[in-house]
Order: structure tokens, then sequence, then C-alpha cells
């Protein structure tokens, strides 16, 4: 503003002679206001643009805070171990448990999935499981082999008349019933796997699979009979392929063309019931 007004202001006389001293004045202390100004906040109307030009605009601010059109790095996560005891849910052992949350930025945190047992009975739960899964299995197998006994060899060689009633008695015993009890044990089995896994019981822990042998305990007399009348039978197949071409010759054709024997005998089919009751009397003893 004019130089007249600051010497009004000031109340410095208007004398001609003190003109130039309050000039120099007057511009000294605008430059000291200019100073200020900057340090105040207040933006001089020289350094407006220079200043609006170093601001960022709304579009970076948006930018930045979306993470938009910026390399972003990944922040490692923090993570905080708490251990915490109880009670193993099967031996009733003291167990400790290890809770792992993980920290990020944010101050929510999630805890991994709660231990119920100690390592020992985790591991004997995984062992049950498994072999209860394994003896479904094999009794579905036996089961198969069983048909391909009845269905491959007795039914054909009884109605082709290759051999007596009495030695088809002696060479395949009580298979028949080996089926039967077969059949309503694995279905028994299966019955149990169903019902607890719609309980939601994934680990079998309610099934009683001892419970479920002893209501199908008629299965071991079967079994019995096979196993008492069994060591006559190889002896009596060997005699008859001897004595009988045609019985001999329907032997080797089905052994080689028939796949549902996979390339196996007769005889190695009568095994069968010996080795699965074998293999029942393991998994009672587990």
């Amino acid at each position: 503003h004019g130089m007249e007004d600051l010497t009004i202001v000031e109340g410095v006389p208007s004398d001609p002679s003190d003109k130039k001293a309050s000039r120099t004045k007057s511009k000294n202390r605008h430059s000291n206001v200019s100073t200020a100004s900057v340090d105040s906040g207040v933006i001089a109307l020289g350094e407006e643009k220079s200043i609006m030009e170093r601001r960022p605009s709304a579009v970076d601010i948006a930018r930045n805070d979306s993470g938009v059109g910026m390399e972003t790095t990944r922040v490692p996560r923090k993570t905080r171990e708490t251990t915490d005891e109880s009670n193993c849910a099967d031996c009733e052992r003291v167990n400790t448990v290890i809770d792992v949350e993980e920290e990020e930025e944010s101050p929510r945190s999630y805890r991994t999935e709660e231990i119920a047992l100690c390592p020992r009975c985790e591991k004997r739960r995984v062992e049950r499981k498994e072999t209860i899964q394994e003896l479904v299995q094999t009794e579905l197998s036996y089961g198969a082999d069983l048909r391909v006994i009845k269905e491959e060899f007795y039914e054909p060689i009884e109605k082709a008349g290759l051999l007596t009633p009495q030695q088809l008695q002696t060479i395949f015993i009580n298979i028949l019933e080996l089926m039967e009890v077969n059949d309503r044990f694995a279905d028994k089995l299966q019955d149990a796997i169903e019902h607890a896994q719609e309980q939601g019981d994934e680990d079998y822990i309610s099934l009683n699979i001892g419970q479920v042998f002893l209501e199908a305990a008629n299965m071991l007399l079967a079994f019995e009979t096979y196993c008492t009348k069994q060591p006559a039978a190889p002896a009596m197949l060997k005699t008859l392929e001897s004595e009988k071409d045609l019985f001999r010759i329907f032997l080797e054709v089905s052994q080689t063309d028939n796949s549902a024997l996979r390339r196996m005998h007769l005889s190695s089919f009568l095994m069968a019931p010996l080795q699965r009751i074998t293999k029942k009397l393991k998994d009672q003893v587990v």
C-alpha cells in the first residue's frame, strides 16, 4: 500500500527530508511481514503458485489411500504364541495347548484350531479310523472274491454237470453260506459308519466296532465249518483235474480268458475264506 499511509499510521511527519528514511524503514518492514507470513502459514502472493504446485491433488491422495498407482510391499505378519493347559479328551491327561495368533495392522487376530487331544491319543484315533476303513474295504473285496467263486466256478460247473453234487460239496464246502454271512456283516459295518458320519463323527469315536463283531458272531461258525473241511478240497480238486478232461479244460480256459479271475486258479480263490478269518481275528484283537 502507499508509503504515505504508512507514515500516517506510524505517526511519522511528512517532511521531505525524512521521506527517504521512512521509505527505507517501510521497505524493511514489508520484508519482515513477508517472512512472518510464511512462518505463520499465510501465503504471500508471489509464493502461492509455487506452493500450489507442490501441494498433492485429491486424485493423488485417493491413489495413495487406495494403493492404486504405487508399489505396495507385503508387511510381514507378527505371531504371538500363548500356552494353555487342558485335559486330553481321551486319556484325561493334562495336555499343553499352544495357541498361535497372527497380528496384522488391524487389531483383529485369529487362532488356529485348538488341539483337544494329546499327541499319543490323536495318533491312536487316526490309527483306529484307518483300521476300520481298511476292515470295510477288505470285507467288500473278500465278498467280491466269494461272488467270483459262485458265479464263475460253482454255478457253471453245476450247470454243465462237470462234477457230481458230492464232488461240488467237497470242493466248495459251504461257500454259499459264507457269502450270506459276508453280505450281512458288510452291511452292518457300512450302516454303522454312515450313522457315525451323520452324527458328525468323522473319527468314528461313537462306532462300537466290537459290538458289530458280537452281533455277527454266527459268521464264526460258518468259518469254522469251512476251515474244518477245507484240507480235503485241494486234494479232491487235484484228483478231478487229472481224471476229468472237460473239468481241467474248463479251469484252464477260465484262468486264461476270464478277466474276472485275474488269471488266478480256482485253488487260489478257495484260500480266500482262510485268509479272511485270519484277518478278522487280527482286527478283533486291535
